[in-house]
């Protein structure tokens, strides 16, 4: 005798007829590409700062800087701001 199994897959379907689970539920749903993508940006753009802080430094009112570490910056916290809102 076979039971059924009452543990429910996702989209309310038991497991044993799920279907592929090739889509995402939400918007918010942790995603590695997604994540992978945006750090590898993060360090990429740090280290574009660092090897380049001198001739970043010499543009006017350093601005090349800003350009450099503010959006690295604000890339990193932006997802940290809205995952503790959750």
């Amino acid at each position: 005798m076979t039971q059924k199994s009452t543990h429910s897959g996702c989209c309310g379907a038991d497991s044993e007829t799920s279907h592929d689970h090739q889509h995402e539920h939400e918007n918010g749903e942790f995603s590695l590409k997604r994540e992978g993508i945006l750090v590898g940006t993060v360090i990429a753009l740090f280290i574009l700062g660092s090897v380049f802080e001198e001739p970043l430094h010499n543009t006017p009112f350093a601005i090349g800087e800003y350009l450099v570490f503010i959006p690295a910056y604000l890339q990193h916290i932006w997802s940290r701001l809205f995952d503790s809102q959750k």
